[in-house]
């Protein structure tokens, strides 16, 4: 989780200073070209994270910045997305049944592709997990 904090914690940064800097707008697929990169420069651990996992920081820090542009448009006061600290990214989602999560034989457990078997204590879905 932590490497999934420092991916978001980074593209979000990057974003900023872009902004701030030289009013440029990084963009989703900008993130997205640069992640083999940073991936073996910049944070070599991060290889040992499943590839739709670290994508899907990317989609969520897109999410999070439509909605913060939505409500700025929109008159309200909104906030930033926040910078995550230590222990405060939480979650993480792999997008496609079966490329990377698959249930195990008793039906109770889920593997994860490169983090191992997740018991139902720490499961949360929000779809069936019928194959």
């Amino acid at each position: 989780m932590e490497e999934l904090r420092w991916l978001w914690n980074t593209l979000l940064a990057q974003r900023k200073i872009a902004w701030e800097e030289r009013q440029e707008a990084v963009s989703y697929y900008d993130q997205q070209n640069a992640l083999p990169t940073m991936k073996t420069t910049l944070r070599p651990p991060l290889v040992q994270v499943h590839s739709l996992v670290v994508q899907d920081v990317i989609r969520r820090l897109q999410k999070a910045m439509d909605a913060f542009f939505r409500r700025l448009q929109a008159g309200e006061n909104p906030g930033y997305p926040r910078f995550r600290g230590k222990g405060r990214y939480d979650s993480l989602t792999y997008p496609q049944w079966d490329n990377g999560v698959k249930l195990s034989a008793s039906g109770k457990r889920l593997i994860l592709s490169k983090i191992g078997v997740a018991g139902q204590a720490d499961l949360q879905s929000r779809r069936s997990m019928d194959a």
